[in-house]
């Protein structure tokens, strides 16, 4: 027997961990090699330990428990375990485990594998798709032909199809303007550049059009190639930029109409432009008498020093207001107020103010008049959070207390007296109802009690109840006197009970309310079901009110998911689970519903309100998945099993026939059958050699994890290449231009990059056009995304690529007769570029010539 076939040694020398342990006192007796690697222990310290001792605490239960059940002899088990290496670190491992009978005992002989990272790949995954599907900028995947291959679920919303409806969607139904070659022309734009950005429209399901800007990538998806395109609705943007054209047209109307002063200064304090009203306020004949004169010079030295404050303020940013007396350019004296904000250009530097100014001198008469009543109602005003008016019907001036400046948001010095200006105040909706309630207050037709909104500068609503009377001098309204008082508080309250009532009833998600307690059996009974709850489970509200939401529950849901509720409960915390239930028609559905406690003023715990979707085709495509996943494992594992298995035994019986044709001497031999039989033998124990070698190493490419990165220089390998091929290059007279200005170096596996740079020359060389030398040209470039490529290409007798280009990097894939082409160099190419995450691509012409573009894992610094 040789040694490959010792059980020992297949034992020590297996490619994954092996232990062999007492089924009775769980004793390990034994562990190969590659145990030790991985867990880090040597076999003596092993041979101290029961297996136990390498799993985490809380699964030692686990492990009695299935070591208990003696119907385990001469059956495999094969489960995902949790184990402890040495160092502590936790790795989940996938066990098959066999027990026999050895010397009077129960012993198991246990295969391990790892496969923490396959478990995190699959939840990586998981996560990855469930981002793309729920995202809510649409995403839809096009073919070459404009046929759809894949979308994510606002793609198909956006446009008010259903999923099923898009899917059988062409890229022309979605743009009219498209024909079938402008399709192929805009797929071989995007193949070259790689990405494209703009805007068109597209046409909904109801045949609207909408505005939308498109950006999209080229993706090669594992050979299939395809545009990838992520599509956002414009359309609200667009009418906006048409609304603020029409607005500007407006507004320069509105400044020429402006009863008030409008004016523009720059930096230094001089006019700019100043609106008809403006020039009337100053007592100016015309713009040009006063265009390029700085305002201050107007202003009463007294209130200069605030003036120019007010002014350096905007243009640090700030808008701010001010009230001033001035003289006019024919001597009047007036009392202004003006309203100061920057102006900015194109880049965002404030380059100009924009001041509104309005005559106030009437008003501040009037204040001084009412200085007096106001500081007697002020007592009384805080007392009752009141807020106290007065408006003089004549000039339509307005005078706010404190009280009302409060109620307002706003300062005294922030208050416009004007009635216009306080109608500004008001909601849109409730203006005209107001106007209306005082006309028929001044009228005598009605008394002044109503209830309003206001708008703070802050943009907040506050709902107001206002008062009033109507004083009247000589049968005629002379003015009008109110109190006003803030009932926000009080409105939203409603509101907000209101908003919920909505919320919860309409809501497409089941919401179920119940008390908050007991929490043992019969548990907490139901209060209220809302309408999804009906649709969810079959039950109405009548049939469920009054009773637990156990009568709902199976027995299959999960003791870990009742465990968290249970705490949760006890804890008085939210939870989110998934459980099992059962519809009124007996039909079995998956719940997950997310449970929070609601607590009073006081602070105590009223009830619980559980927020319910039906998750069952969720949950039947993870289990489907898990299911897939793990028979794709399993099938991986013994394909590279019975690779190992068959390499190892060839190889013996190999090394036995190179040997005998080396002992076998032709010069000794005269029959020339016998010595041609010989030179046969000798070829094709050569080849069968060469084949196992290729196949070695490509399993050793397959199977390499712990590459070591350098940082290469590429004219360094290039140089060691070309001094190892120098006779093949001399006789074949081929030529190498090389430029690497784009990028020097790369991280990378030196042997793989030798190797890379020696298959692709010979290539080359090998595959040279008779009736030409051999020109090789290789070069790094980096593309606009800062992805990095080395480029190879020759002057060769190329490839038909329509023939052969899915079979370019197969294994032994021969597209000449070359005799010494073997088709193993393209493998090991892209088998190693795979390796370090980066793709190779090729493009090649009969004739013309190939070229082979390397591209790297990510962008080099």
């Amino acid at each position: 027997m040789s040694f490959s076939a010792d059980p020992k040694y297949l034992f020590d020398n297996a490619p994954q961990p092996m232990m062999m342990w007492e089924f009775d006192t769980l004793k390990i007796l034994d562990v190969n090699k590659k145990a030790s690697q991985v867990y880090g222990y040597t076999k003596d310290e092993f041979t101290q330990l029961n297996i136990k001792q390498i799993r985490p605490e809380e699964d030692i239960p686990l492990i009695e428990d299935a070591t208990k059940n003696l119907e385990s002899y001469g059956v495999e088990h094969k489960r995902v375990w949790r184990h402890l290496k040495k160092n502590g670190a936790l790795m989940f491992v996938e066990v098959i485990a066999h027990v026999f009978e050895l010397n009077g005992k129960l012993v198991s002989i246990t295969h391990m594998q790892d496969v923490t990272e396959s478990l995190k790949a699959e939840e990586k995954l998981r996560l990855s798709d469930y981002i793309i599907q729920k995202t809510t900028t649409a995403i839809y995947l096009v073919r070459s032909d404009g046929s759809i291959y894949d979308f994510n679920e606002a793609a198909y919303t956006m446009l008010g199809y259903t999923k099923e409806e898009f899917a059988m969607l062409h890229q022309m139904d979605l743009d009219p303007t498209l024909n079938l070659t402008k399709i192929a022309e805009g797929f071989e734009e995007l193949r070259r550049e790689g990405t494209a950005s703009f805007l068109a429209k597209i046409v909904k399901k109801s045949g609207a059009l909408i505005d939308v800007e498109i950006t999209s990538s080229f993706i090669d998806y594992d050979g299939i190639k395809l545009k990838c395109s992520f599509v956002t609705d414009i359309t609200e943007k667009k009418n906006v930029e048409i609304k603020l054209i029409e607005n500007e047209i407006y507004l320069r109307s509105i400044l020429d109409n402006e009863p008030e002063c409008v004016k523009v200064l720059n930096v230094k304090g001089e006019l700019l432009s100043m609106n008809p009203a403006g020039l009337a306020m100053i007592e100016a004949d015309n713009e040009q008498q006063v265009l390029g004169h700085r305002m201050t010079d107007l202003v009463n030295k007294k209130y200069q020093l605030g003036f120019n404050r007010l002014s350096k303020e905007v243009f640090k940013g700030n808008a701010g207001t001010f009230e001033f007396e001035m003289t006019s350019l024919k001597g009047s004296q007036r009392w202004l107020e003006t309203h100061a904000v920057p102006l900015k250009d194109s880049t965002g530097e404030i380059v100009k103010l924009l001041g509104v100014t309005r005559d106030i001198t009437d008003r501040k008469k009037a204040e001084d008049d009412k200085k007096q009543l106001t500081n007697r109602l002020l007592l009384a005003t805080k007392s009752a959070q009141l807020g106290i008016w007065e408006w003089d019907l004549e000039s339509k001036t307005v005078f706010f207390d404190q009280g009302m400046c409060r109620i307002y948001g706003m300062s005294e010095n922030e208050f416009k007296a004007d009635y216009d200006r306080w109608i500004t105040r008001l909601h849109d909706e409730d203006r005209e109802k107001i106007d209306n309630e005082i006309q028929l207050a001044i009228t005598n037709k009605k008394d002044y009690h109503t209830e309003f909104r206001i708008v703070w500068d802050d943009h907040s609503i506050h709902y107001i109840r206002a008062s009033g009377i109507v004083e009247n001098v000589d049968g005629k309204p002379k003015r009008m006197i109110g109190v006003n008082w803030d009932v926000t508080k009080e409105k939203e309250k409603v509101q907000h009970l209101k908003l919920l009532e909505s919320v919860i009833i309409n809501s497409k998600d089941s919401i179920l309310i119940t008390e908050a307690e007991p929490f043992d059996k019969p548990g907490p009974k139901i209060l209220f079901v809302n309408p999804a709850f009906t649709l969810m489970t079959g039950y109405t509200p009548e049939e469920v009110i009054g009773k637990t939401p156990r009568i709902l529950q199976n027995e299959d849901t999960e003791r870990e998911e009742l465990d968290k509720l249970r705490v949760a409960m006890k804890n008085w915390e939210s939870a989110e689970i998934t459980v099992s239930n059962t519809r009124k028609n007996g039909e079995k559905f998956w719940n997950n519903f997310s449970m929070t406690p609601v607590a009073d003023e006081k602070g105590w715990f009223t009830h619980w309100i559980a927020v319910e979707r039906d998750v069952t085709k969720d949950k039947e495509t993870a289990l489907e998945k898990e299911r897939m996943m793990k028979e794709l494992l399993e099938n991986n594992l013994e394909l590279k099993q019975f690779s190992y298995i068959t390499t190892h035994n060839l190889r013996a019986p190999l090394t036995n026939l190179i040997l005998i044709c080396k002992l076998l001497n032709p010069e000794k031999i005269e029959d020339p059958s016998t010595l041609q039989l010989i030179e046969a033998f000798k070829t094709s124990t050569d080849q069968l050699n060469d084949t196992l070698n290729d196949l070695i190493n490509v399993l050793i490419v397959k199977e390499k994890t712990d590459l070591k990165l350098e940082e290469l220089s590429f004219e360094e390998i290039l140089t060691k290449v070309k001094e190892s091929i120098s006779e093949t290059m001399s006789n074949s007279k081929a030529v190498i231009e090389a430029d690497f200005s784009a990028m020097q170096t790369v991280p990378f596996t030196k042997i793989y990059l030798e190797s890379i740079f020696l298959n692709l020359i010979t290539n080359s060389i090998r595959y040279r056009h008779p009736d030409r030398p051999p020109i090789i040209k290789i070069k790094t470039t980096i593309d606009a995304a800062g992805i990095t490529k080395l480029i190879f290409s020759d002057n060769g007798i190329g490839m038909d690529m329509s023939r052969v280009k899915n079979k370019i990097f197969g294994f032994h894939q021969r597209f000449h007769n070359n005799a010494d082409s073997k088709g193993i160099g393209l493998f090991l190419i892209k088998s190693q570029i795979n390796a370090l995450k980066g793709d190779i691509e090729v493009d090649s012409q009969l004739n013309i010539g190939t070229t082979f573009k390397i591209i790297f894992k990510k962008a080099i610094k």
